[in-house]
């Protein structure tokens, strides 16, 4: 083989190799890797985002389910673009496992976060509006001294056995606890009957979005939920979609009623919500110009 076959071959196939890693990085350009984690109040949120950035943008979007150490992790290694499901305090005081260089805290998605004891709204609140008025002989009575709670990651048991613990006026009150499936299914008998009843609650959940109730107690500060996304997310995607990322934001009540959405049909409840809600979505796409 004379030097000019040679070198007319080389020339060729590194214009094949330059070919072939321009389109892949095109396609990755236009992949978004999502990690969600497995809870009721997260999934929905990340449905939606997924929809969205496939709706509108024309990415295609993998969704991953991990709890928060593997999902962050993935994310600072960048071995995946974004994650949901990261609660914070309302100081975003938290001890980080990772430096905040290695990743991009995009703000919060949603806020009012709450775990506490709830009741009915039909109990007078007058009667039962606060902890010290499970003191009360009536009220004691009509709650057959129980507190329902049921397990969970979220450890509702053990913040619940912790105030029982630590107020005196509570030592007659049982902490009755139960699968969640089964807890839910005696706060629905116990409402349908109107009777009296004290669970623990998570805001947002299914069941706080199907009830009315109101809580007596917070077992924790207000948390919000963040959107994380990889240290270099700013300059990997473009302008529009980091924009969009930025402005992605729901009030407690609209989680609450995605929540619901998910949980009655899940494959359209993303596509349901863009409906009937098309003037926030329009500001997460075009910021104030749209309003």
């Amino acid at each position: 083989m004379n030097s000019g076959t040679r070198l007319f071959r080389t020339v060729v196939i590194t214009l094949l190799l330059l070919f072939l890693l321009s389109f892949a990085f095109f396609a990755a350009e236009g992949e978004v890797e999502i990690y969600i984690t497995p809870e009721e109040e997260h999934l929905p949120i990340g449905h939606l985002l997924s929809f969205l950035l496939e709706s509108k943008f024309g990415l295609q979007v993998q969704e991953k389910i991990q709890y928060p150490d593997v999902g962050l992790r993935k994310i600072v290694n960048q071995e995946g673009d974004l994650f949901i499901g990261l609660n914070l305090p309302p100081t975003r005081e938290v001890a980080w496992t990772y430096s905040l260089d290695q990743l991009c805290n995009l703000g919060p998605v949603y806020e009012d976060v709450m775990k506490g004891w709830a009741v009915p709204d039909y109990v007078g609140e007058e009667i039962l509006g606060s902890l010290a008025d499970l003191e009360k002989s009536e009220v004691k009575t009509r709650l057959h001294r129980e507190i329902v709670t049921y397990e969970s990651r979220d450890n509702l048991v053990e913040l619940s056995r912790n105030v029982i613990e630590n107020n005196q006026y509570l030592k007659e009150y049982e902490l009755v606890v139960l699968r969640e499936m089964v807890a839910n299914s005696e706060l629905d008998r116990a409402m349908r009957s109107r009777e009296w009843i004290v669970m623990t609650m998570k805001r947002p959940s299914v069941s706080y979005s199907i009830h009315d109730i109101r809580f007596i107690k917070n077992l924790t500060d207000e948390q919000s939920v963040h959107l994380i996304g990889r240290s270099d997310l700013m300059a990997a995607f473009p302008n529009k979609v980091t924009k969009f990322l930025s402005r992605f934001y729901l009030p407690i009540e609209l989680v609450n009623e995605l929540v619901r959405l998910h949980d009655e049909k899940q494959v359209s409840a993303a596509r349901d919500f863009v409906e009937n809600h098309e003037k926030l979505i329009n500001y997460w796409l075009k910021g104030v110009e749209s309003l």
